[in-house]
């Protein structure tokens, strides 16, 4: 550590993993080159140590972090060229927004893993410029105002309506019109999701994320209503699991959507929990075909797993036709 922190004052990039004690030698350290950095801790970390932070120096030439496994870093200087922000974990929600609020030029936030909760409100944040946001759950919503953001990704949504009336709350806070939404869905009900997708009926590409094995032929319900998302232009599935059976209920959506709303274009990804081919039946590809001739633009892939690997395999591609 001698060794690195002399070479501190040449740094451009910095990509360091180490035991949180060799890390805390960065303590107030300036970083007056840096411009990417990615900081990491590796190995197991006293609970006692959570609350021992290490403050990051001034680095005024900042543009691109990523904080893995690293409660305990935290900004103390404003990072105004910093646009780009990665954390998976800070020791609490007001610690992810006290440190939010020293990058007041964020173009592209991803909160990998959340933080953890917290049972006081969280403190408002305003990020004038942020575009892109990733988030865990809807928790932080509530408390920040993103007026430019465009693409919302949201992995795992409460089981509840909370999640519609935190990102009804974010649209109207910030006045924001959200062009690319990805979910995932399979907490929710019907009705809960269909007002979640109420609040954002400004969306042009939505991406449906299905992560275990439980289809998608409930979820994507909602989405017969027309005057849902009326805007939709592209629609996406990716079950990882690759169980998404029954198929016919999707291509009816796909077909009445096409015929009254804006939507163009469709994409379908396919896992699978076995070695061989996955690939949809004769019948279903036929009337993929069909819809892809009638001029919607269709691409559908799947994962095939084979005995030195998988390979992910596209079946049906017209978005260059």
């Amino acid at each position: 550590m001698d060794i690195v922190i002399r070479c501190i004052p040449q740094w451009k990039h910095a990509n360091l993993t180490f035991p949180v004690a060799p890390l805390r030698r960065l303590h107030l350290c300036n970083f007056p080159s840096l411009e990417r950095l990615v900081i990491a801790s590796s190995g197991r970390v006293p609970a006692s140590a959570v609350t021992e932070f290490i403050i990051l120096g001034d680095a005024p030439r900042l543009s691109q972090a990523d904080i893995v496994a690293l409660p305990q870093l935290t900004f103390g200087h404003h990072l105004e060229r910093l646009t780009s922000l990665h954390f998976n974990v800070f020791d609490n929600a007001t610690h992810a927004i006290t440190n939010l609020r020293m990058c007041p030029n964020l173009v592209d936030l991803s909160c990998g893993f959340g933080f953890r909760g917290s049972d006081a409100p969280l403190p408002p944040v305003e990020l004038n410029s942020l575009r892109s946001l990733i988030v865990t759950t809807e928790t932080m919503l509530p408390c920040v105002t993103v007026p430019l953001l465009e693409r919302l990704h949201i992995s795992r949504l409460s089981r509840n309506i909370d999640a519609a009336i935190a990102l009804r709350s974010l649209v109207s806070r910030s006045s924001c019109e959200i062009q690319s939404l990805s979910v995932d869905p399979r907490q929710l009900n019907n009705e809960q999701f269909g007002l979640f997708l109420r609040a954002a009926n400004f969306t042009r590409h939505l991406k449906l994320i299905f992560s275990v094995a439980v289809g998608f032929s409930q979820q994507i319900q909602p989405l017969e209503d027309a005057d849902v998302l009326p805007r939709l232009t592209h629609f996406e599935i990716c079950d990882v699991a690759g169980r998404g059976v029954q198929y016919q209920s999707l291509l009816d959506l796909l077909s009445r959507r096409r015929q009254h709303t804006a939507l163009e274009k469709f994409e379908l990804f396919l896992g699978t929990q076995r070695l061989g081919p996955s690939i949809l039946p004769p019948a279903v590809m036929d009337e993929f075909r069909a819809l892809g001739a009638a001029g919607m633009r269709l691409r559908i892939t799947a994962r095939e797993h084979q005995v030195g690997g998988s390979v992910d395999v596209t079946h049906l591609d017209t978005f260059q036709g």
